[in-house]
């Protein structure tokens, strides 16, 4: 069985669509766990008159923060797998059958991720870059560099979030980034280019000016943290991401990003980043709006 555990605070319209999205998939084996995290508005009340026996609601008595309620989930849940799907966000109906197919092909991953496509309602609607094709590979210096994946593209093995404590509840914007990387030093993960949920925009999932200094936050202690054995491939995991990030439209410092570490430009994963930002460079000069006057 799959746990689906959302978190939610003052959303209930956008929690309504969330949970239609868990209860259309195509694999009928999951569970619901939706944790109010004290909202002040009528979410509680629309929760309990839902009905349904594969729905269990929990309600936080305050306030406090989505880490420490998809932690109560966590504690709840009775699947083999779980998931942490954000309320505003939306499965697509395939989405729990195709990351459990992966567990099949790959019986020793320890998580499961697909692809994700980004909307706003009546506005776009984009595919984001991901893995070109389905894989099985340790993970974690990707996610320290410049990979990463919202927490609805994730199915993991629930015995494997518990046995690092779930999410650090002192955290609220990076605290996936944290999860993540401890899972990830765990065991391979299995990704597919296959997409499995859609990503919402609208206005309010916007991140912080200072997200850099806050990814730095868990980078630099999980860098501090690594055995000595994997200490250069760390190391080098974080100098691709931080040149890829400040090399904006210079081909001169994409090519210099490839020399710090060539396997991380050509993975499945970080290879589409770096080559979508070289072909960005490439073309720039010839794109740039000419100024009048």
């Amino acid at each position: 069985m799959v746990s689906v555990v959302i978190s939610t605070y003052n959303r209930r319209a956008l929690l309504e669509e969330a949970v239609a999205s868990v209860a259309a998939q195509s694999y009928r084996d999951w569970e619901l766990l939706i944790v109010d995290d004290a909202s002040r508005d009528d979410t509680w009340e629309w929760l309990l008159g839902l009905g349904n026996e594969r729905i269990r609601v929990f309600r936080q008595p305050v306030n406090r923060e989505r880490s420490a309620a998809r932690n109560r989930g966590l504690a709840e849940a009775r699947g083999e797998w779980v998931m942490f799907l954000d309320d505003d966000d939306l499965l697509l109906p395939v989405a729990l059958r195709t990351l459990l197919d992966l567990f099949t092909r790959y019986p020793r991953a320890i998580a499961a991720v697909g692809g994700r496509i980004k909307f706003r309602d009546g506005v776009y609607r984009v595919k984001i870059p991901h893995t070109p094709w389905t894989t099985c590979r340790v993970i974690w210096p990707e996610l320290l560099a410049a990979w990463g994946s919202v927490s609805g593209q994730n199915l993991y093995r629930t015995e494997v979030v518990r046995e690092v404590g779930g999410y650090r509840e002192d955290m609220v914007i990076v605290e996936d980034r944290k999860m993540w990387l401890d899972i990830a030093m765990l065991g391979p993960v299995a990704l597919t280019p296959e997409r499995v949920m859609l990503y919402r925009d609208h206005g309010a999932s916007r991140l912080p000016a200072n997200i850099k200094e806050l990814r730095l936050s868990v980078f630099l202690p999980f860098l501090a943290s690594l055995p000595a054995e994997r200490l250069a491939c760390g190391r080098a995991a974080r100098a691709f991401g931080a040149s890829l990030e400040n090399a904006g439209d210079s081909v001169w410092r994409h090519l210099q990003t490839l020399r710090i570490s060539p396997r991380l430009a050509v993975s499945p994963l970080t290879g589409p980043l770096w080559l979508r930002g070289l072909a960005k460079a490439l073309v720039s000069p010839f794109w740039r709006p000419k100024r009048l006057g």
